[in-house]
């Protein structure tokens, strides 16, 4: 493609020089128009792709011999039936090889790749305190043990409760300043995160609204169990 066809360009807006994007040294990004399915394998194929003058590009030599079923260099015979497959389903689709400029496969991960491991420390983390069904939607266990170390009402109907709560810690090294990655039960690829076993005191400030201004009853003693029930709530970290 010549650099007058060049379909995205950069200016600097302070000196207004172009920024060099020379289509040699500019990337090609895909962006699928749907949401691609959990554990599916795509392909893609580039087709019938033109210069600014009209005239086909040809397809890089290493894919040029695969779609042609020229020999292949030993660095690239492992992708042979790979290929084949490749070929096979765009044939199936109506997608022949004439004019491929290149093709490829990619596979989407997995629900449970993709969201396992922060789903077991959900549940593992709220089975401590004993609710060992979430699907059921009903709320069962303790609460976790916290501290409350400063109380401050902001306006009549909302006040600031500022605290510590216990959690269970899932690095390597817990602390507040830990930047360590995550504990796992093995080097196994597929290895859920494991509590170390430690706890961690985690600071929480929570904004508490009441329909009513807070009395000085409440401000010494709290809302009882069947206040609480009928005010409307709201925490925010």
């Amino acid at each position: 493609v010549s650099a007058t066809a060049t379909m995205f360009s950069a200016f600097d807006a302070c000196s207004g020089s172009r920024l060099a994007t020379s289509p040699d040294a500019t990337d090609l990004l895909i962006h699928p128009a749907a949401t691609l399915t959990y554990g599916h394998t795509y392909i893609v194929a580039l087709r019938n792709l033109r210069d600014a003058s009209g005239h086909v590009i040809g397809a890089p030599r290493w894919f040029e011999r695969l779609r042609d079923g020229r020999s292949l260099p030993a660095s690239e015979r492992s992708q042979s039936a790979r290929y084949a497959h490749i070929f096979a389903v765009l044939k199936h689709a109506g997608v022949t090889r004439h004019g491929l400029y290149e093709a490829w496969d990619f596979t989407v991960a997995s629900r449970a790749n993709v969201t396992g491991r922060l789903l077991s420390i959900r549940n593992a983390a709220f089975a401590r305190l004993g609710d060992r069904k979430l699907a059921d939607g009903k709320v069962t266990g303790h609460a976790p043990a916290y501290t409350i170390t400063q109380t401050k009402t902001i306006k009549p109907q909302l006040r600031a409760v500022i605290g510590t709560v216990q959690v269970p810690c899932y690095l390597v090294t817990c602390g507040t300043t830990a930047t360590t990655g995550f504990h796992y039960s093995s080097s196994n690829p597929d290895a859920r995160k494991l509590a170390t076993g430690a706890s961690h005191s985690r600071r929480r400030r929570m904004w508490v609204m009441k329909r009513g201004a807070f009395t000085e009853k409440t401000k010494s003693s709290g809302v009882s169990a069947a206040q609480r029930a009928k005010l409307p709530g709201r925490c925010r970290e």
